[in-house]
């Protein structure tokens, strides 16, 4: 500081001093180049020469502290004594040693020392503080942070991060480790390369187990000399390269839904160009991936109609997506021009600024709804328009829709009953049962027909016909449907048809078809329940015949009338009064608990049919002969029961009328008998085995022969001769009388004119023959008569035709 101080001085008296108060005699440049010699020489005399007498005399006399000593001071170091300086400094020496960075150096108070202390310790205060922030960056560092020596490569220290990553967590503290540990592969001199020239790579890390894994890496330089270190980052990818993958593979199955989904699928930048089309795109619009990816807009498959609007949506939501609609119908235009209404479904790729759109070809739609709404039209018009009466109901059995025709047939509008269970609405309460039994089948899939009864908003009760089946739409059930038919012109004329077939039309009972029905109904309970019990009666009205043709039809219809009436009043409700025909009636009783109770009624149907009628003002008397059947339990058939009655009934008549006869196996037998009698009568009238007996009529004047009455006789192979009492009856009851009686005349008109003929005095004689009542009232029994009178040449006076009184009174 003085040499300087000296020079200075010097230079400035030969500068700014005025050469002549100076009294050099000199120019401002000549002093000035002669105080510059005096600078040289008062440097070299002053410093230079001193300075190497000093070099040479230390080499032997040491005039100051050794280098190392040299921080210590001159006065420490000769001396032994502290000052303030020394003290910092040696303080400053022991945190160098202990590496400890919270130590503080002492301070002195308004001293040199003490401030740059103080400034110390402000410095290892900031230097901490930061260093505890690295240090916590370090720790909490997810990446593996590994410090290591730049020459030897080995490991100064390694995070928590990379002990966890390398597999370090067991290993003992002091455990030496390698760079090249770390490494799954260290000798690929392309990576080392790359690594110490900073770039970050990707390679294969290893743990201390021997396994490897991705990772990347980077190597940065940190100090400066002697203190230089590395700076080793590793990050394990495994998960990012497991990301990465699942990403890949995402991408993959997303590239395979796009193209495989069956669907036009678009992808729009935002600049509206096709960044990806699907084959179905292809399809729909005509063009081909080549043109319309990363080359056309989307805009050039949309009519001009429809381009503001869509790139409106297109523009709007990416500046508000909650502004326009995801979905919406648009139109497609492909490139022949042809125009198809679409729907189009679009959403934006996260994290992109593309979009991802769908697009569905409405034209099959439309055609279907077009179809569906010509095919509800005509649904509609047969709906409203059918005859028969439409209920929809949905699956809980409310009412959908009604037609006109249900409105009519049932008196109830359609908003009036909308909503409303069914069966509440026109289902008569004896009916519930059987309408639940009917859903159930109906909700069960199957289709129902019956015939029952349904009730008007008046509450009087429609016979219809119903078909109820299910709604189906895609074998789901939706509901059902019920049609009803009004059928009570139909049931009155069935009813009208079954009294007209089962009824007797004059009497309004039971005919026979429905008594031989009922009949065998009784006989197959009897088989099948042997306490069964049934009995049948036969009646026949006695006289009626008289009364039908004397008073007329009409009065004889009447009578019929009030005879079954009065047989209807003899009998319970559920017995079964018929009229068989005729004057016949049939009486079927059944569940009786014995037999004096048939005996009963049989009594009563007596009494009223031997009671007067009143048929206008005439009184007509008639009486009843009944056949019964009580045992039942032998029969198989209906028939033979109304044979066996028939036969107890005519059994009656044979013993004298208006009375009752109980039917036994005697009578069977006897009409056994009758009915081979009646055969062998049949043969023997075509068979020549009736002879006359001619029985001599004498006058009693004179007693003289006048002539012969002609009485027929029956000569039987079997049974020899069977006198007319015998078999008249039966000629009469089958009508065998009137050949029967044809061949008696015949006979007896040949045999008296061949008396005639052959006898001398037999010309006057004359022959008597009987005729029965059905005989005398044959039409054509005068041509017969005169017939066989001419054929056998008799004289009409010659023959005499008797009608007895008994014939007359019992046809009368």
């Amino acid at each position: 500081v003085h040499l300087a101080c000296g020079i200075w001085g010097t230079l400035a008296v030969a500068l700014f001093g005025d050469p002549e108060l100076i009294g050099t005699g000199l120019s401002l440049t000549g002093q000035l180049l002669a105080q510059l010699k005096g600078i040289v020489a008062a440097f070299f005399m002053a410093f230079l020469l001193p300075y190497l007498v000093f070099r040479q005399i230390n080499r032997f006399f040491p005039f100051r502290v050794a280098a190392e000593d040299e921080h210590n001071g001159l006065n420490y170091s000769e001396h032994g004594a502290t000052t303030e300086l020394v003290e910092l400094c040696q303080a400053m020496d022991r945190q160098v040693e202990s590496r400890d960075l919270s130590m503080r150096m002492p301070v002195e108070p308004f001293t040199e020392v003490g401030l740059i202390a103080t400034r110390h310790n402000q410095i290892m205060d900031s230097l901490e503080t930061a260093l505890s922030h690295t240090e916590a960056v370090v720790k909490l560092a997810k990446d593996a942070i590994v410090t290591f020596a730049r020459d030897s490569l080995e490991v100064i220290n390694i995070n928590p991060s990379g002990r966890l990553m390398f597999g370090l967590v067991h290993s003992p503290p002091g455990a030496r480790l390698h760079l090249s540990d770390l490494f799954a592969r260290y000798d690929h001199q392309q990576e080392q390369l790359r690594l110490w020239r900073g770039e970050t790579i990707e390679t294969l890390g290893r743990r201390m187990s021997g396994t490897s894994f991705p990772m990347q890496a980077v190597i940065t330089e940190a100090g400066r000399g002697e203190n230089t270190f590395c700076i080793g980052t590793f990050r394990d990818i495994t998960e990012l390269r497991e990301r990465e993958r699942s990403l890949r593979e995402s991408e993959l199955r997303y590239r395979d839904l796009f193209e495989n989904i069956g669907i036009a699928t678009i992808m729009i930048e935002a600049d509206t160009i096709l960044a990806m089309v699907n084959h179905e795109t292809e399809l729909l619009s005509g063009y081909s991936k080549e043109e319309m990816e990363r080359k056309m807009s989307f805009l050039e498959l949309l009519p001009e109609s429809e381009t503001a609007r869509l790139l409106q949506y297109h523009t709007l939501r990416r500046t508000d997506p909650q502004a326009v609609a995801n979905s919406y119908e648009s139109k497609l235009q492909d490139r022949h021009g042809r125009i198809k209404p679409v729907y189009v479904n679009v959403s934006a790729i996260p994290g992109t600024d593309r979009t991802v759109a769908t697009i569905i070809d409405l034209t099959e739609l439309r055609l279907t709804q077009n179809s569906l709404t010509r095919e509800r039209a005509f649904f509609l018009q047969l709906f409203d328009g059918s005859s028969q009466a439409i209920v929809a109901l949905n699956k809980e059995r409310r009412i959908m829709n009604v037609n006109k025709a249900f409105e009519q047939l049932f008196g109830f509008r359609e908003e009036d009953i909308q909503g409303r269970i069914a069966r509440e609405v026109i289902v008569p309460k004896d009916r519930i049962e059987e309408v639940e039994v009917i859903s159930k089948a109906v909700l069960g899939g199957n289709l129902i027909k019956k015939e029952t009864e349904r009730q008007h908003r008046d509450g009087r009760l429609i016979p219809v016909s119903l078909l109820g089946f299910p709604i189906k739409v895609d074998d789901a059930l939706e509901g059902l449907f019920y049609i009803y038919e009004d059928i009570s012109e139909r049931k009155a004329f069935e009813e009208q048809l079954y009294k007209q077939a089962f009824f007797d039309g004059l009497t309004e009972v039971p005919n026979r078809i429905l008594f031989m029905e009922r009949l065998n109904r009784a006989l197959e309970r009897k088989k099948r329940r042997a306490e069964f019990c049934f009995a049948v009666l036969l009646i026949d009205l006695d006289r009626f015949k008289w009364v039908n043709d004397s008073l007329g039809h009409l009065t004889g219809d009447e009578l019929l009338q009030q005879v079954s009436r009065r047989f209807l009043s003899c009998v319970r409700s559920g017995d079964t009064v018929a009229r068989l025909g005729g004057d016949e009636f049939a009486i079927l009783i059944e569940e009786f608990d014995k037999s004096s109770q048939i005996i009963e009624i049989a009594n009563r149907l007596q009494k009223e049919a031997q009671t007067v009628f009143f048929i206008g003002s005439t009184e007509v008397h008639i009486s009843a002969s009944i056949g019964i059947v009580l045992n039942t339990a032998a029969y198989d058939s209906t028939e033979a029961i109304l044979r066996d009655a028939d036969i107890a009934m005519y059994r009656a008549k044979d013993l004298g009328k208006a009375r009752f006869q109980l039917f036994n196996r005697k009578l069977h037998q006897q009409a056994s008998e009758a009915l081979q009698l009646e055969n062998d009568l049949r043969e023997a009238i075509t068979g020549g085995h009736l002879r006359l007996c001619y029985q001599p009529i004498i006058a009693i004047p004179g007693k003289k022969l006048i002539g012969f009455e002609a009485l027929v006789r029956w000569l039987h192979p079997d049974k020899g001769i069977i006198g007319p009492d015998k078999f008249i009856p039966i000629a009469e009851e089958t009508g065998l009388i009137i050949p029967l009686g044809e061949w008696v005349l015949a006979e007896a008109c040949r045999q008296l004119k061949s008396w005639q003929t052959t006898l001398p005095g037999a010309g006057l004689l004359k022959i008597n023959v009987n005729i029965s009542a059905r005989q005398f009232l044959q039409n054509d029994l005068v041509a017969t008569v005169l017939h066989h009178l001419k054929q056998t040449g008799l004289d009409p006076h010659c023959l005499k035709l008797e009608l007895t009184e008994s014939t007359i009174m019992e046809s009368g």
